[in-house]
């Protein structure tokens, strides 16, 4: 996967937006200014305040372990040898702060390590200047390639062992040689001349750090290790000169605060990160699994679609056929209505090629061929050819057409419309034996100068409650019925910029009323057979 492709998604790729500038700056104005409030007292002793130690020193354990933990984790996905040395540098800062702590004078009488005078301020100095390193390796590597897939668990494995490793000996060289340590405190509040050193050249690691972020555009996480950096800065002007270097005083306090955010902060944006990214897949993972029953249902439809519109015309060739063999064998065959059983059949066959290529229009991506279209021929050409459907089921087909003006749609597509009403309200006629079926199509123009169609029919109508869905996929009044028909119907009415609608018939049955705009000036085309 290129950068640019999980960019996104990865807080070690993406830029840092202006927003993440803004919150950047706020963060340091804030430290900035309670750094400025606690100057005039920073000399003020905390006595007794020993005890807050080991709750700080654990706290600031936990929230560089974990930080290594995801900054690890990104590394299994990333492969980026600079995420693996970040990762390393927030490992040893949080395995520093053990010796740190054990060895602090007046915190662990009992269990504590006893390293002598200099020896929490050696391991200090060691985290002081160590944990720039780490952050300026990253910065100078991170454009550097990713290894293979396949070293990710023994590189965070070596990195385990290694980082580890080296905490244990420096531990272990700061005990064992407490006696030759050099001298940075005077006594176990103050620091020696000595000390000096440290901040300087912590100050100027600080400073290179940021400088090579810098160099070129920040990504997000970049931009929050630069805040790391500045309130690492912050703590050690603190701690190294506001206060004067005497320990557990207010101003040593609020250096120790300072670094507590700065251990803080890239777990806050990593945390931050991971959750949105949670979200992002969650909802990606929701749109994907109904995006998965939108495309079954959509197979569905499609399938019923066809076999919707297939099932009539191979219906009345069947029908045709077996008229024609009726009429073959009978004592005196007739040949002139077997002929024409046959011809209708023929006209069936290429009917249904014309239909299966009007479905196969309909669902590609490019707009439909509309034209300047006479309803009426079109109405006149769908009444002749359900004309034997018709009188079979012993329905009559009135016409009462008026002079309407054309309108812009594909032939074809209005020859599904119509025949789908038409063949519906055969059905519904023929249903009604108790009188004779009737069906009458009308076209009209309303008053708003739009083209109506109506086809009526006299059957048994429909139920207000299946009616409010009728145009629904699946919805349907006929046991054998798909429920495609009318929704196929509305698609195209709609995509032509109509609208369809169904009610009572005022003398009985259903009535289905078709409006669509007039075409623009232009040739006119009639329909052929569909």
């Amino acid at each position: 996967m290129g950068t640019s492709e999980r960019g996104p998604i990865s807080i070690i790729n993406a830029p840092a937006r202006p927003s993440d500038t803004r919150l950047a700056l706020l963060i340091i104005a804030c430290l900035a200014i309670a750094t400025l409030a606690s100057a005039p007292f920073s000399g003020v002793l905390l006595e007794g305040s020993e005890p807050l130690l080991p709750a700080y020193a654990a706290s600031l354990f936990i929230n560089e372990l974990i930080t290594f933990t995801l900054l690890a984790g990104i590394y299994a996905v990333e492969r980026s040898r600079a995420v693996l040395i970040l990762a390393s540098g927030y490992l040893f800062a949080s395995l520093t702060v053990i010796p740190w702590i054990l060895s602090f004078p007046g915190v662990f009488a009992i269990i504590g390590l006893d390293a002598g005078l200099q020896g929490t301020a050696v391991i200090a100095a060691l985290r002081r200047i160590g944990m720039p390193v780490f952050v300026l390796a990253y910065a100078l590597l991170r454009d550097r390639p990713s290894t293979p897939s396949g070293l990710a668990p023994r590189g965070i494995i070596t990195t385990l062992i290694l980082t580890g490793g080296s905490v244990a000996v420096m531990t272990w060289l700061v005990l064992a040689g407490r006696e030759i340590l050099p001298p940075l405190m005077r006594d176990t509040r103050n620091v020696a001349a000595l000390w000096q050193v440290v901040p300087v050249l912590a100050l100027l690691l600080y400073a290179a750090t940021l400088l090579a972020l810098w160099r070129k555009r920040p990504t997000i996480l970049d931009l929050w290790l630069m805040v790391v950096i500045v309130t690492l800065a912050v703590e050690l002007v603190m701690l190294s000169y506001i206060s004067s270097g005497v320990r557990l005083s207010l101003g040593w306090w609020v250096g120790r605060l300072c670094g507590l955010v700065s251990g803080s902060t890239i777990l806050v944006i990593l945390l931050s990160a991971t959750t949105g990214l949670y979200a992002r897949l969650a909802g990606a993972l929701v749109e994907e699994r109904r995006a998965r029953v939108d495309r079954m249902v959509a197979m569905k439809a499609l399938s019923a679609a066809i076999a919707h519109e297939v099932n009539q015309p191979l219906a009345s060739m069947v029908t045709n056929a077996n008229a024609a063999l009726r009429w073959l064998r009978r004592d005196t065959p007739d040949r002139a209505e077997a002929e024409a059983a046959l011809e209708r059949i023929v006209v069936d066959g290429h009917r249904t090629g014309q239909l299966v290529r009007n479905i196969r229009t309909l669902i590609r991506t490019e707009e439909a061929d509309r034209v300047r279209t006479d309803p009426n021929d079109v109405i006149r050409e769908i009444a002749r050819v359900r004309g034997g459907e018709a009188r079979l089921s012993g329905v009559a087909i009135a016409l009462d057409l008026s002079a309407v003006p054309p309108i812009a749609a594909d032939p074809v597509h209005l020859q599904l419309v119509v025949g789908n009403l038409l063949a519906n309200a055969i059905d519904a006629a023929g249903a009604g034996r108790a009188q004779r079926g009737a069906v009458t199509i009308a076209s009209f123009r309303t008053p708003a100068g739009e083209t109506a169609l109506t086809v009526a029919d006299n059957g048994p109508g429909i139920d207000a409650e299946v009616r409010e869905h009728i145009f629904d996929p699946f919805v349907t009044t006929k046991p054998p019925g798909l429920g495609m028909g009318l929704m196929i119907c509305r698609s195209i009415v709609e995509a032509c910029g109509g609208r369809i609608e169904v009610e009572d018939n005022p003398s009985g049955g259903t009535l289905f009323r078709v409006i669509l705009p007039a075409a623009p000036l232009g040739p006119n085309r009639s329909g052929g057979t569909p």
